[in-house]
């Protein structure tokens, strides 16, 4: 990954680790991982700064970021599985009706 890619990622959260635990962030975290799409190692929109230890206890899958902390790489999920990754990882994307309409009792969701 390119310094400059790394730089926005930290500027993006200024120098905080994304998921909002509101510690300095230490590591770049890449939504889709390098592995299985080394075409967006170096996209910006795919890299988020977080906190080394947010960031190991996402990868050991002990505590999964929130689908939030996605927004900048939602637009590079172009297929399926892309898409699939994404809730399977990070949770289901919420619709921005469910999470302003009111319940089936009128009331407005908590």
């Amino acid at each position: 990954m390119s310094f400059a890619t790394r730089m926005v990622a930290f500027a993006r959260t200024a120098g905080y680790c994304a998921c909002g635990c509101r510690k300095l962030a230490t590591d770049p975290h890449h939504i889709f991982p390098r592995q299985r799409h080394p075409e967006l190692v170096d996209e910006p929109d795919n890299v988020i700064a977080v906190y080394r230890p947010c960031h190991t206890a996402h990868e050991n899958a002990y505590r999964r970021f929130p689908r939030s902390i996605c927004e900048t790489a939602e637009r590079l999920a172009t297929t399926e599985p892309m898409k699939a990754y994404l809730d399977r990882t990070y949770g289901p994307r919420e619709s921005p009706q469910a999470a302003t309409s009111p319940d089936a009792g009128g009331r407005e969701p908590a």
